[in-house]
């Protein structure tokens, strides 16, 4: 015995009688909370204790299953003990209906209407569960629980029919509106809707919280409609037949419109040729009435010409007699890209002569034409499908160039190189800009597109600089295989002067310990005044200073940081940085 009372605190000789006195004060607090005796089978408390599995549970043992007559006193003398008998299943039946009416009022009262989820609990109850049940089980009610749930707010027997006659009446007032039902698809804010916004959720992907999207709406009706009533053998329910009718009476409906749409095109057509005497239309050409007849060729083109048509449709279009005009309008535009060439030839030599040059910017229009976009997208990015003819006139404009960027950058470098070659090193002042006075190049009549380039003319030691970081990370800190591009321009700046170095940090590093060393045995004492240079005019104090500013290895790698750390001078160099 007494071993096992210590097996756990919560160890008991009667768990049934503790597991019922549990569920009674349970059910004593969801009374006080609810103002209801009337637990739903499914009910949990916030601490996830199950009460109406407890009740029901209790229910189908046996009240009193394995209790003492005292405990039976005590379970009767509870004060939960008489709504403890009201859930039991005689009693259920009786209260479950006034309950649920009860709690669907208290829902009504707080939220604006009726339409509960179906899987919605409400204050402890299945509330979503009832509601579902009473619309499928309508046959079975009593006319006074009809009226009962016809008296409460937006009541609905068929949410999902309901909330489509409601939308189809918005869709009704606007479009007789506006006088159509071909519009944008876009969402009419609710302001503009003479009807009021539902409390509820309408479930259709066409409404929202800001509006409704109309076209959207009669769009997705259509195609759904479509099926079921033109393409199906299946008969036609009530439901589809109302549907079929009212949206039949929306203005200028149409069940295929891109049908009606072809055959309006057509008709334009064949009165477009009776008056010009030529089938080839425009594609910018609109009727006196205002009718883009240009465009609605070229969109049956685009979108596909029978697309959602019939084949019966389809037998009609080709029996009219202007589907040969279309037929050689599409033809005519697939071979008017011989002429779009000429055109944009002509205004890039146009432009040529004006500005000088033909490096156009991608997005730049010139006399109302894409230029840009003709040079950068259809020319250079497609040179591979271009003829010899189309190339050599290309190329015979003035400072054309297959690839700006690349070309840009050999002209730079090409000043580049002169430039060191005639000051003989690679390490110049950032601050000073060469002038294009004196440069042997001709300052090109476009721009270089490079932070190193101006008007006024290149900072040539910014242009190094920002070279060499850039190609030293893809050439040694990536693992990356080189492009070719990147190969030719590793050895075009490898070619500037013996002095170039992709390191400059460690060779002056380097160059300054070995004048270290130098001076230590010249001198006998590693310590270095600020102002001291050697007798070849270098500054030692001053680079060692420098090293210590800048960062002792900055911009040095792993192996050669060993390399500095393991040179004699190195414990020089650390002497004269704590020396004050």
């Amino acid at each position: 015995k007494s071993l096992m009372e210590k097996l756990l605190p919560s160890f008991s000789w009667y768990p049934h009688f503790d597991e019922f006195i549990e569920m009674l004060e349970e059910l004593e607090k969801f009374v006080k909370q609810n103002n209801s005796p009337i637990v739903d089978i499914l009910y949990e408390t916030e601490n996830k204790y199950p009460l109406g599995k407890a009740i029901k549970y209790r229910e189908k043992l046996n009240a009193f299953d394995r209790c003492t007559e005292d405990q039976i006193q005590q379970i009767k003398s509870h004060s939960a003990w008489e709504y403890f008998l009201k859930n039991s299943s005689k009693n259920r039946k009786e209260h479950e209906w006034d309950n649920n009416i009860h709690s669907l009022k208290m829902y009504a009262d707080e939220f604006g209407h009726t339409r509960v989820n179906k899987s919605f609990i409400y204050k402890g109850h299945l509330l979503g569960s009832f509601v579902a049940n009473c619309r499928t089980r309508k046959k079975r009610l009593l006319p006074e629980q009809i009226k009962e749930l016809e008296s409460t707010k937006h009541w609905s027997w068929n949410p999902v029919k309901d909330n489509w006659r409601f939308l189809y009446n918005i869709a009704y007032e606007y479009c007789k509106k506006v006088g159509t039902t071909e519009f944008e698809r876009r969402c009419i804010d609710w302001s503009k809707i003479s009807l009021d916004k539902p409390p509820y959720e309408l479930t259709q992907k066409s409404s929202s919280k800001e509006g409704i999207n109309i076209a959207s709406w009669i769009t997705s009706n259509r195609c759904s409609l479509r099926k079921l009533i033109f393409e199906s053998d299946k008969p036609l329910s009530d439901w589809t037949k109302e549907q079929k009718s009212l949206m039949e009476l929306l203005p200028s409906f149409s069940w295929y419109p891109n049908f009606d749409e072809f055959m309006e095109m057509l008709e334009e057509l064949e009165k477009f040729v009776k008056e010009n005497d030529s089938p080839i239309v425009d594609r910018l050409y609109e009727t006196e009435d205002g009718y883009s007849l240009g465009k609605a060729i070229r969109n049956r083109e685009k979108l596909k010409a029978f697309k959602l048509c019939t084949e019966d449709q389809i037998q009609q279009i080709k029996s009219h007699p202007a589907w040969e005009y279309f037929q050689k309008n599409r033809f005519s535009w697939k071979n008017s890209k011989e002429k779009e060439w000429d055109n944009n030839i002509h205004l890039l030599k146009m432009y040529e002569e004006e500005f000088g040059h033909t490096r156009i910017n991608t997005e730049s229009i010139y006399k109302g034409h894409r230029l840009g976009s003709f040079v950068s997208h259809y020319c250079r990015a497609r040179k591979d499908l271009l003829s010899q003819e189309q190339i050599k006139q290309l190329e015979s404009t003035k400072h054309w160039s297959w690839n700006p960027v690349k070309d840009n950058w050999r002209f730079l470098y090409n000043i580049t190189y002169e430039y060191c070659k005639k000051v003989g090193t690679t390490q110049l002042d950032k601050r000073v800009w060469i002038d294009w006075s004196e440069i042997s190049f001709d300052k090109p009549p476009y721009k270089l597109t490079n932070n190193s380039s101006s008007k006024e003319g290149i900072n040539i030691a910014s242009w190094i600089f920002a070279n060499r970081e850039r190609l030293r990370k893809l050439i040694f800190e990536s693992k990356k295989p080189l492009d070719d591009w990147t190969k030719e321009q590793k050895s075009l700046m490898e070619k500037l002067l013996p002095s170039f170095s992709w390191y400059p940090h460690f060779d002056q590093f380097i160059e300054m310990l070995e004048e270290l060393e130098k001076f230590v045995q010249e001198n006998g004492s590693p310590i270095v005044d600020r102002l001291y240079e050697t007798e070849d005019g270098y500054s030692l104090g001053k680079a060692i200073r420098i090293r210590e500013k800048l960062n002792v290895f900055n911009r040095c790698t792993e192996d050669q940081v060993q390399q500095i750390k393991s040179h004699p001078a190195w414990e020089y160099f650390l002497k004269n940085i704590k020396y004050p």
